[in-house]
């Protein structure tokens, strides 16, 4: 485990005890969590291609 893996270990583990949840319990929320971001990322990224597909076909038309 590398210096940024455990930082964010112990980092978990200090949220975990700060909201008295266990890692069975926190689980399933990160893995919605982390879902969430990657399918928010995977939007922003198909929005990007449309724009620039669009402005590709734009340019192309002058």
């Amino acid at each position: 485990m590398n210096s940024a893996e455990a930082e964010l270990e112990a980092a978990i583990r200090r949220i975990m005890r700060e909201q008295n949840v266990t890692r069975n319990q926190a689980e399933p929320v990160a893995r919605a969590s982390i879902r969430l971001e990657e399918a928010k990322a995977e939007r922003a990224e198909a929005m990007r291609l449309l724009v620039r597909d669009a402005a590709r076909k734009h340019y192309a038309s002058l």
